[in-house]
């Protein structure tokens, strides 16, 4: 039920691909995601992008 994600950013974080984050005094690095969500859900995520980003040649 995605009526239970009030914001994307709380959708994004149940998939795992929110950016890691690094802070210190004034600065602050995004690194990569974090992986911590629904690994199923992010690996079916993942291969829908590439398989729209690199359609089949037949």
């Amino acid at each position: 039920d995605l009526t239970r994600f009030e914001h994307p950013r709380q959708l994004m974080s149940w998939f795992g691909i929110t950016p890691s984050e690094y802070s210190s005094g004034g600065s602050r690095h995004q690194g990569s995601i974090t992986k911590a969500g629904n690994s199923y859900a992010r690996k079916l995520l993942v291969e829908a992008a590439w398989s729209y980003r690199h359609p089949a040649r037949i």
